[in-house]
């Protein structure tokens, strides 16, 4: 499908059709106009007025990458219509583009990781109706994106960026006005993949991790479901050597995020301010009392690292719970040498 989007001459998207039985012209709401002579009428700009409002169509996963693949798109919207192309967008109240969204796959070499986690985060949002086509839905834009940086994709990562990309969380500032965020029914990414999750995510944008990682990646390995190998996957796994450390977490009594660890194993220093706590923030914040819970941290950065829980009774498998950030510093006192694990 991702061939037949970009190789079209024009897409028309019914994008304020609510299903299948609407279609691209709606009745609408009449424009504000003034009668400048008899019989004549223009529309009336009303400043605060939004151009483009979120539409049907920004809702459904499989659609994003349809019109970010389309070289010419017309949108048929409930309130206005809209043209976009490689070289403008225009919509129909006036030539400006506020609130339309871009799909800009003119992809920069030095910002792919940034490109890619603003399509993942506009992704994220958007439902499915069948839970297994979270990766598969996405699948042209990562081909696309690996045609121009050759890189390797894993299960909605890449290799090249892995530990930037490792540090998605869960975006509590839209999670309440989106059905709860859980884990797959069935089977569809490994816990350290953001596909895992039915819900939105974020990414850091912190630009100090031009920094070399703490982390040392030993081996990365997605099994396919299929010869497609960016569609869906049956299992993965991340064998890396890190700081690995055993925390425990404590209640913050915060609606942002419900606990933290701190960041030094002297008693007085614990208690000495927030400020040298890590901050958890747990993918699915509501899958246990995470106060008073024992977990592990691997250090990734040195602000950021991923939140593990134990698989098995080895000691050297984990799954990914979420993720913790801390204060730039020397604020972590903490033992932690380096391990060899594996995240599945």
């Amino acid at each position: 499908m991702g061939q037949v989007y970009s190789c079209s001459s024009l897409t028309i998207c019914a994008a304020g059709a609510r299903d299948s039985y609407e279609g691209c012209f709606v009745e609408r709401p009449p424009m504000p106009a003034i009668q400048v002579v008899s019989g004549v009428y223009v529309s009336e700009y009303v400043e605060m007025i939004p151009f483009w409002s979120p539409e049907a169509v920004d809702t459904r996963a499989w659609c994003l990458q349809e019109l970010a693949l389309s070289p010419r798109v017309l949108m048929c919207g409930s309130r206005m219509m809209a043209w976009r192309c490689e070289e403008t967008t225009i919509i129909e109240q006036a030539r400006q583009s506020m609130g339309l969204p871009r799909y800009d796959l003119r992809i920069d070499p030095k910002l792919l990781t940034r490109n890619w986690n603003d399509v993942v985060e506009n992704y994220s949002r958007r439902n499915l109706s069948q839970s297994r086509d979270k990766l598969v839905a996405i699948s042209a834009l990562a081909r696309k994106f690996a045609n121009e940086s050759t890189d390797q994709y894993l299960a909605g990562l890449w290799k090249r960026t892995l530990f930037t990309d490792l540090l998605w969380r869960v975006d509590v500032q839209v999670e309440t006005k989106l059905p709860r965020i859980s884990h797959s029914t069935s089977y569809r990414a490994p816990s350290w993949s953001w596909a895992s999750l039915d819900g939105p995510v974020i990414f850091t944008r912190e630009t100090r991790f031009d920094w070399e990682p703490l982390a040392l990646l030993v081996e990365a390995n997605v099994v396919l479901g299929a010869e497609d190998p960016f569609g869906e996957v049956v299992g993965g796994l991340l064998r890396i050597r890190g700081p690995l450390v055993l925390v425990t977490c404590r209640n913050t009594n915060s609606k942002a995020y419900p606990a933290c660890f701190p960041l030094s194993s002297d008693s007085a220093e614990e208690e000495d301010s927030n400020n040298r706590c890590a901050s958890c923030w747990f993918d699915i914040r509501d899958e246990m009392d995470w106060s008073n819970t024992s977990v592990f941290c691997l250090r990734i950065a040195q602000t950021h690292g991923l939140v593990l829980c134990p698989v098995g009774d080895t000691g050297e498998s984990f799954r990914r719970v979420g993720v913790a950030n801390w204060p730039l510093g020397s604020w972590w006192k903490l033992d932690c040498p380096d391990t060899e694990i594996s995240i599945i």
